[in-house]
């Protein structure tokens, strides 16, 4: 990939500052997640959908996923205890899985911000004034700098989505791209779940719908293209 033909946008953070936003591999993200997960299983965590049986008539048993609605049996505490706890042990893992997914995520992708340190270094002095420890590793340094003096806690959620978009356009379908997007937003901002909905096992799929259009543009052109609405 050329200069002139790499992919980049201008993402717009709350601050009005442009960040410029270059792809990144997402089998990269992949693997880091299926090795995640791995982990989790590797461990013992219940990432999967707890099962319970039902005994049928002719004295064997039928097996169903556990959710809200089948859990509580009125004539059956003990059961009843069981299965509520099940519930509440996979729903913990999972909870847990996707928060050390998206912060993995988030380390990936905000290495496709193409912004360096400034050289100026006031900003550091100004922070220690204000009693803010800023850290000697060059790498941790650039991220603390990135998310206390040009993003807010809503741009990095934005901006890994749009990484994601940017880095995915051309390499999986359109509607996998949409999948992986919703999946990652609603992990990060859960929308409150209906009576008896369940919740998505690892791997499921979320749909969002949204502009996935991503076209090359010339490097060093100071036009930007939309991306969602926080970037222009």
């Amino acid at each position: 990939m050329t200069e002139e033909t790499i992919q980049r946008r201008f993402y717009t953070a709350l601050s009005g500052r442009k960040v410029p936003i270059l792809p990144i591999s997402p089998t990269k993200i992949m693997k880091a997640e299926q090795g995640l997960e791995k982990a989790f299983r590797d461990r013992g965590e219940p990432i999967d959908v707890p099962i319970y049986k039902v005994e049928t008539a002719g004295g064997g048993f039928e097996e169903f996923d556990l959710d809200e609605d089948s859990i509580h049996l009125p004539d059956d505490p003990e059961e009843t205890a069981k299965r509520q706890e099940d519930w509440d042990l996979y729903r913990d893992a999972v909870g847990r899985l996707k928060k050390e997914q998206f912060d993995i995520t988030k380390i990936i992708t905000l290495d496709a911000i193409d912004l360096p340190l400034p050289e100026d270094e006031s900003w550091i002095e100004e922070q220690k004034e204000l009693y803010i420890e800023v850290p000697e590793n060059p790498r941790e340094r650039w991220m603390h700098w990135l998310e206390t003096e040009i993003l807010h806690p809503n741009d990095v959620v934005e901006l890994v989505a749009e990484i994601l978009i940017l880095s995915s356009t051309g390499i999986i379908s359109e509607e996998d791209v949409k999948a992986a997007v919703g999946l990652f937003r609603s992990s990060v901002h859960p929308q409150p779940e209906e009576s008896g909905e369940r919740e998505d096992s690892p791997g499921e799929d979320a749909e969002e719908e949204g502009s996935l259009g991503t076209q090359p543009i010339d490097a060093g052109s100071d036009s930007s293209e939309s991306l969602g609405n926080k970037t222009e």
